[in-house]
């Protein structure tokens, strides 16, 4: 299975491109390919070395006359199985190419539904190791970005079909931290929590989906617990909305919620 990536405008178009900004992206892409292999091989989420190289992923030559670099990825075995599940589907292009494209369109702002059953499934019964899968994969992405606007103007990512395409819009998207002044307060549920890094994701069931949080280093130090305990109260459906926290959201450049920061958090009761 192929995948192009395809640099287009400015530079690109005399078939070249600065050799720090294009080599940072290819880096970023390869990498962001690499984590969606590794899922894709095993259903965990995995952001340091070694990686599975059941699915290897290897970059070939670029075309003669573009600025273009191909990815090939082999599986190196035919009975390799969709997510490690046993009786799960077989590895194929189209299914791997859906993966991608569900991730990638995501990181920059669009909402993008699974087409294959497979990843629909992982999805839906895997949510945390796929919103995991999402946050590991987006500082990838904001490298990814490094040529857009400096000697690149576009990326088009394409596999079987269209997969995803990077320009200066996908770039203030992902690269946005505009901190909203006001403070909120929400219940919520806790569906992912990493006590080291103090970040996570909390499902807003306003929005119907989760967002990615981090806690300020302002936040009283219980706020921790707190978390820790909703996202066990999650995971055992101890209630729909266990924890009440106290936030500001990080808003896109066009006013949709990206992450937030949490300033503190407390138990809901429920009746």
């Amino acid at each position: 299975m192929e995948f192009i990536a395809k640099f287009e405008g400015l530079e690109a178009d005399r078939h070249r491109a600065p050799a720090y900004e294009a080599a940072e992206s290819i880096v970023g892409i390869a990498r962001a390919f690499t984590l969606a292999s590794h899922t894709l091989v095993t259903g965990e989420v995995r952001k340091r070395t070694p990686y599975d190289n059941r699915l290897a992923l290897y970059l070939r030559p670029m075309r003669e006359g573009s600025l273009e670099t191909v990815f090939h990825a082999i599986v190196q075995s035919p009975d390799l199985k969709a997510f490690g599940i046993a009786a799960g589907a077989g590895i194929t292009a189209s299914l791997f190419t859906d993966l991608i494209r569900v991730l990638f369109r995501r990181a920059v702002g669009f909402e993008q539904k699974a087409e294959s059953r497979s990843v629909e499934q992982f999805i839906e019964d895997k949510a945390g190791n796929f919103d995991a899968l999402q946050d590991a994969v987006e500082p990838a992405l904001k490298m990814a970005h490094e040529v857009i606007d400096n000697g690149v103007s576009s990326i088009s990512i394409i596999g079987d079909s269209n997969v995803a395409k990077f320009n200066r819009i996908t770039k203030q998207y992902i690269r946005s931290h505009a901190l909203e002044e006001r403070f909120e307060e929400m219940d919520v549920s806790v569906g992912a929590f990493n006590v080291n890094q103090k970040t996570g994701r909390v499902f807003f069931h306003d929005l119907g989906k989760t967002v990615p949080f981090k806690i300020a280093k302002e936040a009283p130090p219980f706020t921790t617990t707190i978390l820790a305990a909703g996202l066990e109260a999650y995971a055992n459906a101890l209630g729909t909305k266990p924890t009440h926290i106290r936030f500001r959201r990080v808003l896109t450049p066009d006013g949709r919620t990206k992450s937030i920061v949490i300033y503190g958090a407390s138990r809901v009761i429920i009746q």
